[in-house]
């Protein structure tokens, strides 16, 4: 489901206008970008639980086999 039919489909249940629908997603995913931003965890109940990680960067190396063309 994209955030699109999220917010038909929130309309609709609600009896919203769609513009209405998607500004109540984006204050929604807002909130939870700006909890994620302060290294919150958000937990809610029934759908998930999310939270950032930080990694180690990881060195890479590229090995190419060289071979001539003709």
């Amino acid at each position: 489901m994209t955030k699109s039919e999220l917010a038909e489909h929130l309309s609709r249940l609600h009896k919203l206008p769609k513009s209405q629908a998607r500004l109540l997603l984006d204050a929604v995913f807002d909130c939870l970008l700006q909890a994620l931003s302060r290294d919150e965890r958000i937990e809610i109940r029934g759908f998930g639980n999310f939270e950032t990680r930080h990694y180690r960067a990881r060195k890479g190396a590229i090995h190419v086999q060289a071979r001539t063309c003709r």
